[in-house]
């Protein structure tokens, strides 16, 4: 057999190979749960894998090389990815890339990680049951033929934003939330796909799931330069004034272990005061007459400073 005709057989063997020749970079630290037979898995569908531990999620050159980003699990991985991770993370997306997010480290339930594109969803809560079914007719639906439960069955909770499309549901509840974004993608998967495989390559609906949804980030369609710099340019200003925002107003259950600069500025103010407030309402049981009237009068007028502080925090400009 001549070169040429070996030539056109392996073209067409390798045609048939979904990510031959591309490469998904897989997050690990301490809380990634990245197993041998997860990458056997991405490695017999053609992909090429590698690793990225420490500061290579801020390196943009060194994340741009790659075709498809995957943070598996992450239980209790606080701050896995810091401010220049993020604003790395989202600059990538919007140079034509795709990121899929995996459990703990697309939200911040048990973590305080601040959500990479909250438009498209964040998990913040844990599901009541351990499988997962298909939801809607999308590709990646149509990828869960069965229900399943991968990794444990310790799911999360999808809070879908204005761009989140759901494919994967717990019950009611959603867990694979998926939205095209400054012109790249990003998945949210809600589980720990791929952290039950220990030594053999997956198999099943679990193999499905995680080799559709790596492809499905990899179809991102191709951007112009010109397109490519534009996306960023807005991708990056939306991501500094999220992130600015969280810094001086967030006041919720939510990304960080505290409040923002506000809020928190507003509680060490209140906290004297409603401690009066609450000394005094024990008091005025044991009170009555002229001084049960001025102890009332002095709670009520506590009551009013501290609806105050409340009802007179500033409104930011892009807040609302």
């Amino acid at each position: 057999m001549n070169s040429l005709k070996i030539w056109l057989i392996l073209s067409l063997l390798l045609s048939g190979v979904t990510g031959w020749g591309k490469t998904v970079g897989i997050w690990k630290d301490g809380r990634s749960g990245i197993t041998e037979g997860m990458l056997k898995t991405l490695q017999e569908a053609g992909w090429q894998t590698a690793i990225l531990t420490g500061k290579d999620l801020s390196d943009e050159a060194k994340v741009a090389s790659l075709d498809v980003i995957f943070l598996p699990g992450g239980w209790n991985a606080y701050y896995f990815a810091d401010f220049n991770a993020r604003r790395s993370l989202v600059k990538y997306v919007a140079g034509g890339k795709g990121i899929l997010a995996g459990a703990f480290r697309s939200g911040y339930a048990r973590t305080a990680n601040r959500p990479l594109f909250p438009q498209v969803g964040a998990t913040y809560n844990r599901v009541n049951g351990p499988y997962i079914s298909a939801y809607g007719d999308s590709e990646l639906a149509k990828a869960i033929d069965q229900p399943f439960c991968p990794g444990s069955w310790d799911h999360l909770v999808v809070k879908v934003g204005p761009l989140g499309k759901v494919f994967a549901v717990n019950g009611a509840d959603p867990v694979g939330v998926y939205g095209e974004v400054y012109g790249g993608r990003y998945l949210i998967f809600g589980a720990f796909i791929g952290a039950d495989a220990k030594t053999n390559a997956m198999q099943g609906t679990p193999r499905q799931v995680l080799l559709k949804s790596i492809e499905w980030l990899a179809d991102a369609p191709k951007l112009s330069e010109a397109d490519k710099a534009k996306q960023q340019v807005q991708a990056d200003l939306d991501f500094l004034r999220r992130e600015k925002l969280w810094d001086i107003t967030l006041n919720e259950r939510g990304p960080d272990r505290g409040s923002g600069i506000i809020p928190s500025v507003r509680d060490q103010l209140a906290i004297p005061l409603e401690s009066r407030q609450f000394t005094l309402k024990y008091m005025s049981q044991f009170l009555s007459g002229k001084q049960l009237d001025q102890c009332r009068a002095a709670a009520d007028e506590l009551n009013k400073a501290v609806e105050t502080l409340g009802s007179d925090a500033p409104v930011l400009p892009g807040s609302k």
